[in-house]
């Protein structure tokens, strides 16, 4: 095979087959295991079904992008070209990536010693290949299609996955899968692992209905769902409109999937306050080692980063009815950006500065740099190989500067904690955030933390990300270990 050569790599793929042998998760675990299990370095949403799996795996990819995840995507098959398969971020992968990726996935095959007549076919080359790369480009999460089913389908060969997702079910691949819909949605359920929150689309048939709660018990999942204390009022182009717990809300974006993810927000909220935990923003914290101020008995804080538009119109006016506050981290490039062209959506906009003068009660403002959200030599406000020294501390000084400068000229408070971009930190770093002023410094690593009089507990604040459809019991169990 020509490693020069795309379309010979794709040639070569395609060669291999769609079917390899008898159905089975044995070849592509033998692969991946000659490949180091890329896979067990991932964390996934698995979708399987019959109808809607490549629009609602993009769409939850799409979301878990805009919450400042970076995001894997792999569906099958393509539409127009092969690239669209394997996507970081929305961008599909290189012909470099892809020649480079096939010839070592080529060379881990030659190694494999298999059943007679069973060989590696196009699916589980791919779905290998695919797990290499997302490992390579560093992905906090990896949205997962399978391609035929779901038990013996070559992705299934995952330990585990946050959430796995089931669409709407149908006759399909009956030749394989079966020639019922319930005994090819027991097929499909085979993704379900023990701990994994189940989401299932409305509307499934009673029988695949039944046989899928079935499965979730029996894998030990977690079913995502269930009744609630909610009367929807309106729902409709222009938004919905509902009473939770007696109180009433609404929500700007169209869709019923909105409803369930306002009514996931408010359980989160109201599990927080139940439980007697009050929230802190970095002021009390920064007070309590300076001066000696007070903190709550179970303090907790609750941040946001990147500064999204959807912060003000879901968190807050929930934060605000609770007598709550949180810590916004924004980057400023992205403020300034839709501060001047006026642009306000909640899908993918930032906040303006208007906003956040508007919410200085329940969100107090942080520094999440100017424009240093970068993959690659650099990531985040790390240093380049082989960048001058000089330079570096110039430009993170001069990125850092511009989005304090931003700030105050709202009329904000001047921030003091910095919120580093995907959680990249350096003692480089940190010691130059220090010599600009700034007393707390946030990363994204999971732990909890110990505030002591010292000033330097507020450094590498660890926190915990929530991730997509995690249950609220399930994270502020791990969370707050409980």
């Amino acid at each position: 095979m020509d490693t020069e050569n795309p379309k010979t790599a794709i040639e070569y793929i395609h060669s291999l087959g769609r079917f390899s042998g008898k159905p089975g998760l044995h070849r592509i675990k033998a692969l991946c295991e000659a490949l180091g299990n890329p896979q067990d370095r991932l964390k996934f949403v698995h979708l399987a079904g019959t109808n809607g799996k490549g629009s609602t795996a993009c769409m939850v990819a799409s979301a878990l992008q805009a919450a400042g995840l970076r995001t894997g995507l792999y569906t099958s098959p393509y539409l127009v070209q092969f690239y669209e398969r394997i996507r970081v971020d929305g961008v599909m992968i290189s012909d470099d990536d892809l020649t480079r990726l096939c010839e070592r996935v080529t060379v881990a095959c030659e190694s494999l010693t298999l059943p007679e007549g069973e060989t590696i076919g196009e699916f589980e080359f791919t779905t290998a290949l695919a797990f290499l790369f997302f490992v390579e480009q560093e992905c906090d999460i990896v949205v997962l299609e399978t391609g035929l089913g779901g038990r013996c389908d070559a992705t299934n060969v995952i330990k585990n996955a946050e959430v796995c997702v089931i669409t709407p079910i149908s006759l399909d691949h009956m030749a394989v899968l079966g020639n019922t819909t319930a005994v090819i949605a027991a097929e499909k359920a085979g993704i379900f692992k023990p701990g994994t929150a189940v989401v299932c689309a409305d509307g499934q048939p009673n029988d695949v209905q039944r046989v899928l709660r079935r499965a979730c018990d029996a894998a030990g999942a977690v079913w995502f769902g269930g009744a609630e204390d909610c009367r929807v009022l309106r729902c409709d182009i222009g938004g919905s409109a509902f009473v939770y717990e007696a109180q009433g809300y609404t929500i700007a974006m169209p869709g019923r999937h909105q409803l369930q993810n306002a009514r996931t927000a408010l359980r989160a909220l109201n599990a927080l306050r139940e439980r007697g935990y009050e929230t802190v923003t970095v002021e009390d914290l920064v007070a309590y080692t300076q001066s000696g101020a007070p903190l709550p008995k179970k303090p907790v804080m609750l941040t946001f980063d990147d500064g999204y538009y959807n912060n003000y119109v879901y968190a807050c006016p929930l934060l605000r009815q609770r007598g709550m506050r949180a810590v916004v981290s924004i980057i400023g490039s992205q403020t300034a950006l839709f501060t001047e062209n006026g642009e306000e959506n909640a899908y993918w906009s930032h906040l303006r500065a208007e906003r956040l003068r508007e919410t200085e009660d329940v969100f107090e403002v942080q520094n999440h740099s100017w424009n240093l959200h970068e993959y690659g030599e650099r990531r985040g406000c790390l240093r380049r190989r082989g960048e001058d020294e000089s330079r570096y501390a110039d430009l993170l000084r001069e990125d850092t500067e511009q989005t304090q400068k931003l700030i105050t000229g709202m009329g904000l408070p001047s921030p003091v904690c910095y919120t580093y971009p995907f959680g990249a930190c350096s003692d480089e770093s940190e010691s130059i955030l220090r010599e600009m002023g700034f007393l707390c410094t946030l990363g994204c690593e999971e732990h909890r933390n110990t505030i002591t009089r010292d000033p330097a507990s507020l450094y590498r604040l660890g926190r915990f990300n929530r991730a997509a459809f995690e249950s609220t019991e399930d994270f502020l169990r791990r969370a707050l270990g409980e």
